[in-house]
């Protein structure tokens, strides 16, 4: 987190807030710069950044995927505590910590997913018989 100089802010408050469920969890820049939300379930944020003397940043559209590790860089303006800049549109998250390859999917996805015994049913019956020692149809 810097200025608009490149100086580092340090004791900026940071807020994220799942859009869903409204629950926040806080943190704050330390001496580097760097701030670290950790344990965020995968979800929708806004992240707000507040610092007296700057004007508050808000991120209003984070999407965080299961084990993703997100580096948001803010550049705060000087300005009066009472201004806020909203930033819309932004550049993609980029996950530089790990490599590790996932996907989100839903649970009508995988329902949907043919499966290969008996036909392809998803019947338990179909499951029961399969799953049976020493027994074929």
């Amino acid at each position: 987190m810097t200025d608009s100089s490149g100086a580092v802010i340090v004791g900026a408050n940071v807020i994220a807030r799942n859009v869903d469920t409204n629950v926040e969890t806080t943190a704050v820049s330390n001496g580097d710069g760097i701030y670290l939300v950790p344990n965020l379930p995968p979800g929708t944020y806004e992240l707000t950044f507040r610092k007296a003397g700057f004007k508050e940043v808000v991120r209003p559209s984070i999407t965080l995927i299961s084990t993703q590790v997100a580096g948001i860089n803010v550049t705060m303006q000087v300005g009066t505590a009472t201004e806020n800049i909203t930033v819309t549109e932004a550049a993609p998250i980029l996950d530089i910590e790990t490599t590790s390859v996932g996907t989100n999917m839903n649970g009508k996805v995988v329902t949907d997913l043919p499966l290969s015994i008996y036909g392809g049913g998803r019947f338990v019956e179909d499951f029961a018989v399969a799953l049976t020692p020493g027994y074929s149809p």
